[in-house]
């Protein structure tokens, strides 16, 4: 099945964060604020501002393409002033590589020790190639990583141009999409291939079809979930996989280590969290009616074994989130939507049982106003901290290039 523009646009924005960060648990949440102290905004900076990282500090990383089709890293203050200490006054580019336009940064992770690994499809003489690249807490190149800070992946890109994150120990794990099915890599902390990994250091997941690699999480014993999408038979599923720690596929996980989900239509998993008791929440984006080129926020819940939790939502199907937006994990089981609506946000909060929090905002949603400018793209949004902050990437075509701004607001 070939991929239409409007999954194409999509996929390209969904599990960018793939370990997703999650929000201090409560017994309650009331409302949501905007911080009316905090304003990050930036015209041209960036040519196409893709990704947002918060690193242990709170410092705030804005990823993206430059003009010269390089990848930049901005990095900016917990409060919202450019960090001219990092790279060359605040902006740190990565050299001598050429990204692909829209998709030159697909994933960014922040490593404990404060490097940031960034990954991406670049032009290679012949191809289109998937790299890591690793920067030192300072923005410089990380020369002790791979070639230069630099690792070429042993896949080159078909179409699905997505990318995913994840840590293993010091070792560093990621997926992508290769021959019509998923393929996850191991590297050592220097960016070396970890051989004893899959089959020599690959390895390749198909469920059967067309299948597109888009997230991925490391759970506490070291096994990884990979998700993404799948074609059955003109239309696209869930797609989600586990992998043991040394990269074959989990029997204990549906036996065969792969399940599909089928919700009615055209279906794209965007992130996904283990919970504490090994059950695994997945948040994505399905089609309203079959064809229509609409989507809707979409949550469903896994046992541990890989059976969806019927106990979840409406006979753990899903939970119809309404409007598309972005979604983050609590370590209570809960979920925080956050919807663009032009001018404004929506805020909306689940409980760890799939509903909507009747004790948050009115009904469980609230909207937050963003000023006189209306917006057009929701970028992502990320946690900064444990106290309920949220991060909002929005942005805009102007005369003199992109605008990006960042909004945070606060669950209290």
């Amino acid at each position: 099945m070939a991929m239409d523009d409007s999954v194409r646009g999509r996929q390209s924005r969904m599990g960018q964060t793939q370990m997703v960060e999650a929000l201090e648990g409560r017994m309650l949440l009331s409302s949501a604020a905007l911080d009316q102290n905090f304003a990050i905004s930036s015209v041209g900076a960036l040519a196409d501002p893709q990704l947002l990282g918060v690193q242990a500090d709170g410092k705030i990383l804005v990823v993206g393409e430059t003009s010269k089709s390089e990848m930049g890293v901005l990095r900016y203050s917990v409060n919202g002033a450019i960090d001219r200490k990092f790279g060359n006054k605040g902006m740190a580019v990565v050299p001598g590589l050429s990204t692909m336009e829209g998709n030159g940064v697909l994933a960014v992770q922040v490593q404990s020790d404060g490097k940031i690994i960034l990954g991406g499809t670049v032009y290679e003489p012949g191809q289109d190639q998937f790299v890591l690249v690793r920067l030192l807490p300072d923005g410089r190149m990380d020369q002790d990583f791979g070639s230069q800070g630099i690792v070429r992946l042993p896949i080159t890109s078909e179409g699905w141009s997505n990318m995913a994150i994840g840590l293993q120990g010091k070792k560093i794990v990621v997926g992508a999409t290769y021959e019509g099915d998923f393929a996850v890599m191991c590297y050592t902390e220097w960016g070396q291939a970890y051989k004893k990994f899959g089959k020599r250091g690959v390895s390749s997941v198909d469920f059967g079809g067309d299948d597109g690699l888009f997230t991925m999480a490391v759970d506490r014993e070291g096994k990884i979930i990979v998700g993404g999408v799948t074609d059955s038979g003109g239309r696209w599923d869930f797609a989600l996989a586990r992998l043991t720690a040394n990269g074959w596929l989990d029997p204990k996980f549906d036996k065969d280590g792969k399940v599909k989900a089928d919700l009615g239509s055209n279906e794209l998993i965007g992130r996904i969290d283990v919970q504490k008791d090994g059950r695994i929440m997945v948040a994505g984006a399905k089609e309203t009616t079959p064809g229509s080129e609409q989507y809707s926020g979409v949550l469903v819940r896994y046992s541990a074994g890989g059976k969806m939790d019927s106990t979840f939502g409406n006979k753990g199907i899903a939970v119809e989130v309404g409007e598309e937006g972005d979604m983050l994990f609590e370590k209570s089981g809960g979920v925080i939507a956050t919807m663009l609506q032009g001018r404004r946000l929506q805020v909306a909060r689940f409980t760890q049982d799939g509903q909507a929090d009747k004790a948050f905002g009115s009904g469980g949603r609230q909207v937050l106003s963003l000023g006189k400018v209306s917006w057009e793209a929701l970028v992502e949004t990320v946690v900064q901290g444990d106290d309920g902050q949220v991060l909002v990437m929005l942005s805009r075509d102007t005369a003199q290039g992109v605008q990006f701004r960042l909004v945070r607001y606060r669950i209290a």
